[in-house]
């Protein structure tokens, strides 16, 4: 069972994972529609990038820019699915 930090984490990787979440003008998108405020993606989404768990892609022509899992955050992911009780 995850708490605190951890479900917030995992809970911001999964929805990397899925291949989503892009930042546009400083906000950030999941699948186009602004993030969910109870993931305080402004922290979040730039504190992840700093941990070495995310990378923020170059914006394309239209400003967009997709953020991907990094090798120690496709492991962080994980642990932390696994620990939450899915498959690895």
């Amino acid at each position: 069972m995850l708490s605190g930090t951890e479900l917030v984490d995992w809970m911001a990787l999964s929805r990397v994972h899925a291949g989503q979440v892009t930042r546009h003008q400083g906000r950030y998108l999941d699948g186009g529609q602004p993030m969910p405020g109870y993931l305080v993606p402004e922290l979040l989404f730039d504190a992840l990038p700093r941990a070495g768990l995310l990378t923020l892609a170059r914006p394309d022509d239209d400003g967009l820019a997709r953020l991907a899992l990094t090798d120690a955050g496709r492991v962080r992911y994980q642990e932390l699915r696994q620990r939450r009780g899915g498959r690895p």
